[in-house]
């Protein structure tokens, strides 16, 4: 896990970067995100402000602080360019006709002000030290006025910026003082809770971040190219799917997309609007039956829900050479059997390109494994998705879904989100249900979500969901599946489906409801995975069940 960054939309804030100092800033904090563990988080350009009397007021900044676990503060700051050394201080020249400036008189007066402004509000002390950080500069005097000398991190010694800033100040433990002085650094920060106003940053960080799966695979070389990657929700494999469409297409090659999940599907044909064959297993199969035979489906019966009669007739057609694909695709390939998956597979032309994607931790079907012997394997434990607070949960259902691969899961998600709301209901209680669900879609809504960047996922099935037999929550029309009714939808503004139909689908926040159940067992782990890491922001969890107990005491 990596460090904590306020504000976590820093990267894409271009706006901010005015000069070329800041795009040093920037760098560095770069630096501090990935090389400091999630023992500390890191506020960037921490304004404050002192009074000195009715008519004046100092300001002053503080280009880094570096928090613990305990509440402990390194406050650093960062000088660029040449510096002068002179009676033992460090000076710093910003304009031919200005004198030199002190640094280390700027430290201790920010200090000063920091410390200043906390003991007003809070009546107790910060526990600070000061720390120089001169990338550009080689320290000459062994001796600096108010300084120790491992508190000046010079050009020398910016490769071991993170260990020498660990050793200044360990991780310590949790305390209670911690989460008061966070509040009070945000408050410095002016960081608001406005996770919609970052979502557009979201997206662009983690589309980008997370597109490094994609890059790799651009660099295999495989004869015949036959991958299988397996990655975890929110690793990049719907990114690698977009990409490796799109590169197919623009060769002018034939293509094929195939997902389980039918709104899967359906998103994914939305993306590339009849470039590619885009499809679910059940719409392939259903267009080959229908074009062997119009009347083939009649004379067996087939049902048009009934998946397994449908694939029955599909699978005893030989697919023609002219009809075969140069690129085949298959999406959420832990929903598949084997027999399905060979039947996909053989669509593909002898000398074709076959890439196979799954998350073995998402089987919630339990199906067994697919083989793909001699496949060339890619794994990708690392999700991009989710923020911290989801991520942590996501790695405590692993422990139980997989307690040898707990340790495996990887958070590379930069945004902090906000905490997961858990809110409980009385199943007993015809309404509460409905009650809580809609306290979770109303908290959303006041921090500022619309309709449409929130879902609501029910953990029950289509037949057995009564989140689904509602027409409206809090006021808003709800778009939901039609029973019996293959991809048809109810016009609405506030999306409900099932978690076994989102699968692979995702929104900035996510009401998981009507999740009910005894024991946390495997299955139960893996639904709760499946649901909970389909939120890019916010998550949260509408339940009748001993879930908040079973965290709280980490028995997972």
């Amino acid at each position: 896990m990596v460090c904590r960054v306020f504000p976590s939309d820093f990267e894409l804030n271009q706006s901010a970067i005015t000069s070329a100092a800041m795009a040093r800033e920037i760098q560095t904090l770069k630096t501090l995100q990935n090389g400091l563990s999630d023992s500390y988080s890191v506020f960037h350009s921490v304004h404050w402000t002192r009074v000195l009397d009715s008519k004046s007021r100092a300001l002053g900044e503080i280009d880094f602080i570096v928090m613990n676990r305990s509440g402990e503060l390194l406050l650093i700051e960062q000088k660029t360019g040449p510096l002068l050394e002179a009676q033992g201080d460090l000076l710093k020249s910003y304009s031919p006709n200005q004198a030199a400036k002190s640094i280390t008189f700027q430290l201790s007066r920010n200090q000063d002000g920091l410390l200043t402004k906390y003991r007003k509000l809070h009546n107790t002390l910060l526990n600070t030290t000061n720390v120089l950080y001169c990338p550009d500069y080689k320290i000459l005097e062994a001796k600096v006025s108010g300084l120790d000398r491992n508190q000046i991190i010079d050009s020398s010694e910016t490769d071991l910026l993170c260990q020498k800033l660990m050793k200044l100040l360990p991780g310590g433990q949790p305390s209670n003082e911690s989460k008061q002085i966070e509040r009070f650094l945000k408050n410095e920060l002016l960081i608001q809770e406005d996770l919609v106003r970052i979502s557009g940053a979201h997206n662009q960080l983690t589309t980008r971040i997370a597109g490094g799966l994609s890059g790799w695979v651009a660099r295999l070389t495989l004869d015949p190219y036959k991958l299988r990657v397996q990655g975890t929700a929110g690793s990049g494999k719907t990114q690698l799917a977009v990409q490796e469409i799109k590169v197919a297409c623009t060769k002018g090659l034939k293509a094929l997309y195939v997902s389980f999940n039918r709104p899967l599907a359906r998103h994914m044909k939305e993306i590339f609007e009849g470039e590619a064959n885009v499809t679910s297993l059940f719409s392939f199969c259903e267009e080959l039956v229908r074009a062997e035979d119009s009347d083939l489906a009649k004379k067996r019966g087939y049902v048009t829900n009934s998946l397994d009669d449908l694939f029955e007739l599909a699978a005893s057609i030989d697919p023609p050479e002219s009809a075969k694909f140069d690129l085949v695709v298959v999406d959420e390939g832990q929903d598949f059997t084997q027999q399905q998956a060979d039947f996909l597979i053989s669509w593909a032309k002898p000398l074709g390109k076959v890439i196979w994607l799954e998350d073995p931790v998402q089987n919630i079907y339990q199906k067994p494994r697919v083989s793909l012997p001699n496949w060339a394997l890619i794994n990708a434990p690392v999700n991009y998705r989710n923020p911290k607070p989801i991520a942590e949960l996501l790695h405590l259902l692993l422990t139980r879904i997989s307690p040898e691969s707990g340790d495996g899961l990887g958070c590379a998600n930069p945004f902090e989100g906000l905490p997961i709301n858990y809110l409980r209901y009385d199943k007993t209680n015809g309404t509460d249900m409905k009650r809580a669900t809609e306290s979770a879609i109303a908290s959303f809504l006041s921090k500022g979500f619309n309709a449409t960047q929130i879902s609501v996922l029910s953990f029950k099935g289509q037949a057995k969901s009564t989140l689904l037999a509602f027409d409206k929550l809090n006021g808003l029309a709800l778009k939901k599946p039609i029973i019996n009714k293959v991809d048809e939808y109810t016009t609405g503004e506030l999306e409900t489906d099932t978690l076994f139909r989102y699968k692979g689908l995702s929104n900035l926040a996510i009401v998981l409801t009507e999740v009910e159940f005894e024991e946390l067992n495997e299955r139960v782990a893996r639904l709760l995975f499946v649901g909970a890491s389909r939120a890019k922001l916010a998550l949260a969890i509408v339940h009748d069940s001993p879930l908040e107990k079973t965290i709280s005491t980490q028995a997972i």
